[in-house]
């Protein structure tokens, strides 16, 4: 039947499986699945029983799946800067190699549950090489913040127990763009978008809450010579993962159709958030 019985997340040897827990053929699935492979540990989410993947706990709390990566950031030791080093003085090979460290260990988090790091993260990546001391106090400073908001989780509607789920037709997507135009040390832009689904009546003005599916903040591939540029480049970048988020979620309500009947009947609930009237007046 065309229904989606349940969804396999796979990072390197890390499972991560939602699906109808009652249902014949997911039982036997998961019995497969357990018969075949030998896992070292099985968790299953509860609202009194949170999982831990890939750093981070999934919990489950008043029809809301919860991520936190607060025990994972409050891990990451800051760096040690000398006693009196000049600020000025050109990173050596061993504070690059400690840098690059703390740029990896922060730069999971940014992008698996806390979207409040990834454009501080993204920036301090791109001054690390011929940066001098002052990128390793940033990157203590941004590695404090970490920890000043580790608590806050992220929530992502769920169906509380009892009640029927919500239907994916009656969903809306929406995207905020945005732009920093020559942010960056070697006079590049800095882009970003992060992208919610709710319930559509959002699109005519109400306010509804959301769970937030897709983040990035990235350098722009071109050096721009206006805002309006950084900001038409962003908005293209974000467009990509916008279709890309489209067409998933459709493939959801339709998972026997090919991905271009798929593109052909994509959710048409979108919509697209711009500070930039000048974007906005030329796309009008």
């Amino acid at each position: 039947s065309e229904k989606i019985l349940a969804i396999l997340i796979l990072h390197v040897d890390d499972l991560l499986i939602s699906g109808q827990a009652d249902h014949p053929q997911f039982k036997d699935a998961i019995a497969q699945l357990k018969k075949n492979f030998q896992f070292g540990k099985w968790e299953q989410l509860a609202a009194d029983a949170p999982i831990k993947y890939c750093g981070g706990v999934i919990g489950l709390h008043n029809g809301y799946v919860e991520t936190s990566y607060e025990d994972y950031i409050n891990k990451i030791c800051p760096m040690t800067v000398r006693k009196g080093r000049p600020s000025e003085e050109v990173l050596n090979e061993q504070e690059k190699s400690k840098a690059r460290g703390l740029i990896g260990a922060l730069q999971w988090p940014a992008g698996q549950g806390v979207p409040a790091l990834a454009a501080s993260v993204s920036i301090q990546a791109g001054d690390l090489s011929g940066g001098d001391g002052r990128v390793l106090t940033e990157l203590n400073k941004t590695l404090r913040f970490a920890k000043t908001i580790a608590a806050n989780k992220m929530r992502f509607l769920a169906a509380p127990e009892g009640n029927a789920t919500l239907d994916i037709s009656d969903l809306a997507i929406v995207m905020y763009v945005d732009a920093a135009f020559d942010v960056r040390r070697d006079h590049s832009s800095q882009g970003g978008y992060i992208i919610v689904i709710g319930d559509k009546k959002v699109l005519n003005g109400n306010k509804v809450p959301t769970s937030t599916i897709s983040w990035r903040s990235f350098k722009l591939s071109r050096v721009c010579r206006s805002s309006l540029a950084a900001e038409c480049q962003a908005l293209s970048t974000g467009l990509d993962e916008l279709l890309l988020v489209k067409n998933f979620i459709t493939h959801l309500q339709h998972p026997n159709k090919s991905l271009k009947e798929v593109q052909k009947i994509a959710v048409g609930n979108c919509a697209v958030v711009t500070d930039c009237k000048s974007l906005y007046d030329g796309l009008k």
